[in-house]
């Protein structure tokens, strides 16, 4: 019974995980967006930035097949694996290279809490100068938007990618709310009826 049971869940059953993971990101984005202006000890932005990385590894990890998968896999594997002519499961917006190695370097920012390296690279003068230019902020947003444009191009009751000639998933990735990451609504673009993530304004 519970085989079968299992046989019959969709892509989006099979990983409540997930759901519960982004339902947490939901409501911490929204308390982080509505205490903006407000006293800076409101917010948890820390911890927007590490659930929206792991939650990203997560979903990669759900669509990869295990085979292609090795423990010591994070971030930037996981992306050059799943956008990779072999297996070609999504496609990234704009430079696929350029997306990987900013992807990795937010990864490493936060996950390691290197903000010093992370204003470096920006030019900024110290750590301070990093937050205080909602650097921070940006690179949280850059990796919730790959997201959102990664979960777009999967199909939530199979788990794999939308056929490419599929007329709206076609129209999808030529689009500018597909390929300027500084459009906000790259999840809305198409409907998939998939693992949904907030809206992102």
């Amino acid at each position: 019974m519970t085989i079968a049971n299992e046989t019959r869940m969709t892509f989006k059953d099979q990983h409540r995980e997930f759901q519960f993971m982004m339902l947490e990101f939901a409501r911490l984005r929204r308390h982080n967006l509505a205490s903006i202006g407000r006293d800076e000890r409101s917010l948890f932005m820390f911890g927007e930035g590490v659930l929206i990385i792991v939650a990203t590894e997560r979903f990669l990890r759900m669509i990869l097949p295990p085979s292609e998968m090795e423990e010591k896999d994070t971030l930037p594997n996981l992306l050059e694996k799943a956008s990779g002519k072999r297996l070609d499961l999504i496609v990234l917006p704009g430079d696929r290279q350029d997306v990987i190695k900013r992807a990795k370097t937010i990864r490493n920012t936060i996950l390691h809490g290197n903000f010093e390296q992370a204003a470096a690279l920006r030019d900024l003068s110290g750590m301070r100068d990093y937050f205080k230019s909602s650097a921070y902020i940006q690179d949280v947003e850059f990796i919730f938007r790959v997201l959102n444009r990664v979960i777009c191009q999967i199909d939530s009751e199979t788990g794999k990618p939308h056929p490419r000639d599929w007329h709206e998933m076609r129209t999808f990735l030529c689009s500018p709310a597909f390929l300027d990451m500084s459009q906000p609504n790259g999840d809305e673009a198409v409907d998939t009826s998939g693992p949904r993530l907030v809206d992102e304004t």
